[in-house]
């Protein structure tokens, strides 16, 4: 559906178009590196692999026992999570390394809907570096909490300190990580936040986009 909407507008296009002055949004369908993701990705426009393991815990019984929010267990939602941590965490450390021209790196889940037109505004008359850009959880004074996972962002200045702080916190990878149980948006927040107050990164500035259609979720 994504490929069909609003990935047909106007200045949406693919990676290797960044040197057109008309493209400005670069989206991508993240997949992980087992053989079935990456042929995926070869086979689907803008298809991109990452070096990450599917999450395949948790879709498989998703699938095989019509989950609805039923606990999954401990062993498959914390391999879920870390699998997730993953995925969404190299997305942001590669798009850095590969994209220096980007000015705004983003993730999305595959069942929101966005509004690119007025992303763009929002981008184009917000601050010019260091903004963190969602709905607000938990908190919305831009030192604690995170932005809904359905779709957020940040400039792309940050993801170096921002990636910095990971690997201090959690040196072992995010695939190791279980003192932390949340889902990888609420430890991007808490690890943002977390370069702030260690002196990495600078004092990001929040733009709160809830209720503001910028995108429509099912949650």
């Amino acid at each position: 559906a994504h490929m069909s909407t609003w990935m047909k507008g106007d200045g949406i296009c693919k990676l290797d178009s960044f040197a057109t002055s008309s493209c400005h949004i670069f989206p991508v369908f993240l997949y992980g590196n087992s053989s079935e993701a990456m042929v995926a990705a070869q086979e689907t426009d803008f298809g991109l692999s990452l070096q990450v393991p599917e999450p395949k815990v948790a879709s498989t019984i998703a699938s095989d026992t019509g989950y609805e929010g039923q606990d999954l267990g401990a062993e498959a939602t914390e391999g879920a999570l870390r699998s997730m941590r993953g995925k969404t965490f190299e997305w942001f450390k590669h798009a850095s390394a590969s994209y220096p021209k980007a000015t705004h790196i983003a993730k999305m889940d595959s069942d929101a809907y966005p509004h690119m037109a007025l992303v763009l505004e929002d981008l184009a008359t917000g601050p010019k570096a260091n903004l963190y850009w969602g709905a607000a959880m938990g908190a919305s004074d831009c030192s604690k909490g995170f932005m809904q996972g359905a779709f957020y962002g940040i400039s792309a200045g940050l993801q170096p300190c921002h990636q910095r702080e990971l690997d201090a916190t959690y040196p072992a990878g995010l695939f190791g990580v279980h003192k932390h149980h949340g889902n990888e948006d609420t430890l991007f927040g808490s690890t943002l936040y977390g370069a702030v107050k260690s002196g990495k990164c600078p004092q990001p500035t929040c733009m709160h986009v809830r209720n503001l259609h910028r995108y429509a979720h099912p949650v």
